[in-house]
């Protein structure tokens, strides 16, 4: 079968799962608008880690959220998933780490919660974690997320803050949370998310990673870590999702013109299928997300290419 058919014939199968909710559009019109790469998950997506520390595939966009909250107390980071029904991260400002390790980012995670929940994460952090009495409450702590590079051995800060019943925000950059806040709360009408191409069909997945190129910001230190290599002026936005039953992952470039430029370079940069045209300034390939032959890596390659590689 064809590419564009099966394509096609996958988002068929996928069907229209629940759509976002009020509060996920706020939580992602905020993010799109203060950073460049989004990722959304359920919280039943998200893996435990390993003995190791690892996460899975989709799990890799939100390992430090998930470490920062076991280091914030006993029972924060059950206790808050239980509640949530929704997660996404924002991330920009790459850089590469020192020595092995994650790219190194400015990340905020904005937690969902569902209808009807009491979570108090004040319940689950050091009281002394808290930075103000005044104005919204924040807390920090430092926890060895190794968020720096094998080299750079330093624990990280985390920031957290709630927002009544409806968000919590956990964040890498005390400013960033602070504006995030801020903004989240003054959206109360069910924002619209735009200048976000083909958001109508993203929104309605339950994993999906979009990252929407920033070309008029300078070039970033290592195009590498931060996942440009190879992109071209004309490319606008890459988009990933999966189809669980078929145990595939989905991949999208779109750009502004035909010209299939980033597409060839990609397919040339990394182990995977190759990016094909479907629609008009649109390129895309299927790849498995288990063990496949010469794709086994597919998967976590991907993930550099939006920022979020690991340098092993």
């Amino acid at each position: 079968m064809h590419l564009p058919v099966l394509l096609m014939a996958l988002l068929f199968h996928l069907g229209a799962p629940p759509s976002t909710t009020n509060n996920e559009t706020r939580a992602a019109a905020v993010l799109f608008e203060r950073f460049e790469t989004v990722f959304h998950t359920s919280p039943a997506l998200l893996s435990a880690p390993s003995a190791d520390g690892s996460v899975d595939f989709m799990g890799e966009p939100f390992a430090y959220l998930l470490l920062g909250l076991d280091k914030a107390g006993v029972q924060a980071r059950k206790s808050v998933l239980a509640d949530a029904s929704a997660v996404l991260l924002g991330t920009k400002d790459y850089l590469p780490p020192n020595g092995l390790g994650r790219t190194v980012s400015t990340r905020c995670y904005a937690v969902v919660l569902r209808q009807g929940n009491s979570i108090e994460i004040s319940r689950y952090v050091d009281k002394s974690t808290l930075l103000s009495t005044t104005g919204p409450q924040i807390w920090k702590w430092s926890a060895s997320l190794g968020e720096f590079g094998e080299r750079d051995p330093r624990p990280s800060s985390v920031y957290a803050t709630q927002i009544g019943h409806t968000f919590i925000l956990v964040s890498n950059n005390l400013e960033e949370l602070k504006n995030a806040s801020e903004q989240l709360t003054a959206l109360h009408n069910g924002p619209a998310v735009t200048g976000i191409r083909e958001w109508d069909d993203v929104s309605h997945h339950e994993f999906w990673g979009y990252r929407k190129y920033r070309h008029d910001q300078p070039p970033a230190a290592s195009t590498t870590f931060a996942g440009t290599k190879g992109i071209k002026p004309d490319a606008e936005a890459l988009i990933l999702y999966v189809d669980h039953k078929r145990n595939s992952g989905i991949l999208r470039l779109l750009g502004s013109k035909v010209d299939d430029g980033t597409a060839k370079s990609l397919t040339a940069e990394m182990t995977m299928p190759p990016l094909k045209p479907v629609g008009p300034g649109v390129w895309a390939n299927i790849f498995p997300l288990a063990d496949a032959g010469p794709y086994s890596e597919t998967p976590f390659q991907i993930m550099w290419l939006f920022g979020l590689g690991v340098a092993v």
